[in-house]
């Protein structure tokens, strides 16, 4: 780890405008806890390269974490917006954390359909690219779940 960060910082001195050294050195703050740190290069690192969606998925990622998805899903949502193509990577992630921000909306506020409308839509555009992925089935069937109990129903509807 220090190796890295040594590594990291040199490259950085050489290279100030670096978004990928950036995002290295926040996954480095992550890694040891510093998660205010972790924002700051994220931020950084987008602010240099608005357009990529890589930082602006890993800046939602942070923020999920942190327990604040309606602000997390604003970074997946730029990020979608930038993707170069619908299956590219960085759009199954963006729509796949997207969706996990809903869930996390719905199972923290409850009986509100907006969330559970857009998990559905993030959720049907991740299954476009991987409509047999088993992490998707199981984020439908947590969703199913937490709208379930939301409107105190059984769960028996599906939701694709």
């Amino acid at each position: 780890e220090a190796e890295a960060e040594v590594s990291l910082r040199s490259a950085l001195r050489a290279s100030p405008a670096d978004h990928e050294v950036l995002h290295s050195i926040a996954g480095l703050h992550l890694l040891r806890g510093e998660h205010d740190e972790a924002r700051a290069c994220l931020r950084r690192a987008v602010a240099l390269y608005p357009h990529c969606p890589k930082l602006r998925n890993a800046a939602g990622i942070l923020l999920l974490n942190a327990g604040r998805p309606r602000a997390a899903l604003r970074y997946f949502e730029a990020a979608l917006r930038r993707v170069l193509s619908a299956d590219d990577d960085e759009a199954w992630e963006a729509c796949v954390n997207g969706a996990l921000c809903c869930a996390s909306l719905l199972e923290t506020r409850g009986r509100s359909p907006a969330p559970m409308d857009e998990a559905v839509r993030w959720l049907d555009r991740a299954f476009e690219s991987a409509p047999d992925d088993a992490r998707l089935v199981g984020l439908m069937q947590r969703l199913e779940a937490a709208g379930a109990a939301a409107s105190g129903t059984s769960g028996e509807t599906s939701l694709v």
